[in-house]
């Protein structure tokens, strides 16, 4: 939906036409195409919508076991706090750094194509945050303060744009310990700005979609995303 809505309102909206004439833009639309796709076409009887890791192959002697949290596999403080060794668990990260191919794809598209990366942005999905570095610890990094005062930004600009409210923090401090992220690989790397936003719907004990947000649901919360652009 971003891409699409950058190429058709190029030349009409004059913030959208601005931005990508100001910037490189690379969009990737789905980091885990695999589990994406047995997400909603299992083999299986009955689909596991809620599938979260990547579908590859494992050689330990739970063999049964399938696929990597793609967002604990990233190399920097790989396998910490908030990762799990057991290929079963559903943050299992992964037999060794970068063990999955798309992660490998996505570091070496960072590494070599983008020299000087300015924004990141993971997309996820549920709870309306908007999450910095670092998620294998609380303590906060140097530019902390610079990161914040953006996301203050993003934060208005989202509620003016939908009235969603968005919290903010790094990611241990909102959510949980987590290692291996590509948060944290990206911070390491010096990327000045970097966000994870945890999408609709809010983390309620009350009236919640969690992670199945209905399909009505899809083109406000994109809006929302492009005015934090």
């Amino acid at each position: 939906m971003y891409g699409v809505k950058l190429v058709s309102q190029y030349g009409k909206d004059p913030v959208i036409t601005r931005s990508v004439n100001k910037f490189d833009w690379y969009i990737i639309p789905q980091a885990n195409p695999d589990g994406y796709e047995y997400s909603r076409v299992s083999v299986c009887s009955s689909v596991d919508r809620l599938w979260r890791k990547t579908r590859s192959r494992n050689i330990t002697v739970n063999k049964w076991c399938v696929g990597a949290d793609a967002n604990r596999n990233w190399g920097h403080r790989w396998g910490e706090a908030g990762a799990n060794r057991s290929p079963c668990s559903n943050i299992y990260a992964g037999s060794r750094p970068f063990s999955e191919p798309e992660i490998v794809g996505l570091r070496d598209l960072v590494t070599w194509q983008i020299p000087n990366l300015i924004i990141y942005a993971s997309l996820h999905s549920y709870g309306q945050l908007l999450l910095s570095p670092w998620g294998y610890t609380q303590t906060r990094p140097d530019n902390y303060l610079d990161q914040r005062n953006a996301a203050e930004i993003a934060v208005a600009a989202m509620r003016n744009a939908t009235g969603a409210n968005y919290n903010y923090g790094t990611i241990a401090e909102l959510m949980y310990p987590a290692s291996g992220t590509s948060i944290d690989y990206m911070q390491d790397r010096g990327v000045p700005y970097i966000f994870g936003v945890e999408l609709r719907p809010q983390d309620s004990l009350y009236d919640s979609y969690a992670f199945s947000l209905p399909p009505h649901y899809i083109k406000p919360t994109g809006e929302q995303r492009l005015k934090n652009r």
